[in-house]
C-alpha cells in the first residue's frame, strides 16, 4: 500500500512539474508578446514623427519665396517641307529643347507617320 501512495505522490510531482512548465511557458509567450507590442508601438511612434518632420518641411518648401517657377516647354510647327524627314528636324531642334529637357511639335497638317511593316 505504501508502494501506491509513493506512485501517486510521484505522480502528483510530474503534474505539478508540468502545470509549472505550461504555466512559465505562457508568461514567457505574453512577455514576447507585450515586446512586440511595445517594438511596433515605437515603430508607429516613428513612422509618425518621420510623418510630421515631411509635413513640416513641405510647409516650409512651399512658403520659401526662392521657389522657382517652371518653364513652359517649347512648342514646335514644322511645315511640311521641314518635316519631310521628322528624325532631322528633331536633330535640327536638338539644342534648342534640350535647355527644357521636353519639347511638343506639332506635325504640319495631313501629316502622317509613315507605316511600315
Amino acid at each position: 500500500m505504501a508502494a501506491e501512495y509513493y506512485a501517486i505522490d510521484l505522480e502528483s510531482e510530474r503534474s505539478r512539474n508540468k502545470y509549472i512548465e505550461i504555466v512559465e511557458a505562457f508568461e514567457r509567450r505574453e512577455q514576447l508578446k507585450g515586446l512586440q507590442e511595445q517594438k511596433r508601438q515605437r515603430q508607429m511612434e516613428q513612422k509618425e514623427r518621420d510623418l510630421e518632420d515631411l509635413e513640416q518641411k513641405l510647409r516650409t518648401i512651399s512658403k520659401s519665396p526662392f521657389r522657382t517657377k517652371i518653364r513652359e516647354a517649347p512648342v514646335f510647327k514644322p511645315t511640311a517641307e521641314e518635316f519631310a524627314n521628322p528624325l532631322q528636324y528633331i536633330l535640327s531642334i536638338q539644342d534648342q529643347a534640350e535647355q527644357y529637357g521636353i519639347c511638343k511639335i506639332i506635325p504640319p497638317p495631313g501629316w502622317a507617320p509613315p507605316l511600315e511593316l
